[in-house]
């Protein structure tokens, strides 16, 4: 496991969890009026944060339609659009390595002959 490719790679997350916003939108079921499902609004409000250099969920609350739905989120939900990747990736490191001792385990057992 290489954790620093791990790091590298959810320093992205943090600062534009749009991934995480179109699961939690679709999740909820939500609409934006002029837009339509999440993933576009996601689309629209990650062009924007780009244009005006501000973070993704900055500028997704600028609009008053998913400011009133991000009120009403769990705090769980509100932790994960604010960049908080354990709680979105919750225990994927420690299914990780239980992975991979399965596997390592599982190959102890394999037969000699099925190994070439």
């Amino acid at each position: 496991m290489n954790t620093e490719a791990m790091n590298r790679n959810l320093a992205t997350f943090v600062s534009s969890p749009s991934e995480a916003m179109t699961a939690i939108l679709r999740g909820q079921g939500w609409m934006h009026p002029e837009l339509g499902v999440g993933h576009d609004f996601v689309k629209h409000s990650a062009r924007e944060a780009k244009k005006q250099g501000k973070n993704l969920l900055e500028t997704a609350l600028d609009d008053s339609d998913f400011a009133e739905l991000h009120d009403g989120l769990t705090d769980m939900k509100t932790r994960i659009l604010n960049g908080d990747a354990g709680q979105y990736l919750g225990s994927a490191k420690e299914r990780l390595k239980n992975n991979v001792f399965y596997a390592q385990n599982v190959c102890k057992f394999v037969p000699s002959w099925c190994a070439k």
